[in-house]
């Protein structure tokens, strides 16, 4: 990876804002890193919230990162908008890496009713966007936004963004911590 721009990362929790050297436009090797992020949070979110088999949804915008004007009690808050869509050849190696079909997280959610109870995912277990790989020293870093079944019964249909921290191991990436950015 490149470094290039400069990116303001902010984790709510943990002492503030970062800066991180953004990466230049994607390269190829970029869909292995978004991949590997995607793939780790699938396993993780099988883990712990009981997201059943089934088929996993990449929706190709990128997620970016941006601060709300500070409000009345001077705390600024960061949204995670999703933005341009990635180019056709790596949305698709994305997809094919993570073994994800490809999906759009607006569209993702069904409710027939206003009970959060009711909702499920239109043909999904998980949905998945991803911002540009960010490289940190030896480390590179994805912010993933997703949506994905839980075996909550109050609210079967959870959404969330992390950032995932990788590092390369043998010819591929290995997730080495995963921080929750945002619950919803």
């Amino acid at each position: 990876m490149r470094n290039g721009f400069l990116a303001l990362i902010c984790v709510f929790g943990l002492g503030g804002c970062a800066t991180l050297p953004r990466s230049a436009p994607p390269t190829s090797g970029d869909a292995a890193v978004i991949a590997a992020a995607i793939n780790h949070l699938v396993a993780d979110l099988r883990r712990s919230d009981g997201v059943p088999a089934g088929a996993v949804r990449y929706d190709a915008r990128v997620v970016r990162s941006r601060p709300l004007p500070p409000d009345a009690r001077g705390v600024t808050s960061i949204v995670y908008d999703l933005t341009v869509e990635r180019g056709r050849a790596e949305a698709a190696a994305v997809r094919a890496l993570a073994r994800a079909e490809a999906g759009n997280l607006d569209e993702a959610r069904v409710c027939p009713s206003e009970s959060l109870r009711t909702c499920t995912l239109r043909e999904a277990v998980a949905v998945f966007a991803t911002g540009d790989p960010v490289a940190s020293g030896e480390s590179v870093q994805v912010i993933v936004k997703a949506m994905w079944l839980s075996n909550l019964v109050k609210q079967p249909v959870q959404d969330g963004v992390f950032l995932v921290t990788l590092q390369p191991r043998g010819n591929g990436w290995e997730a080495v911590s995963t921080r929750t950015l945002v619950i919803s």
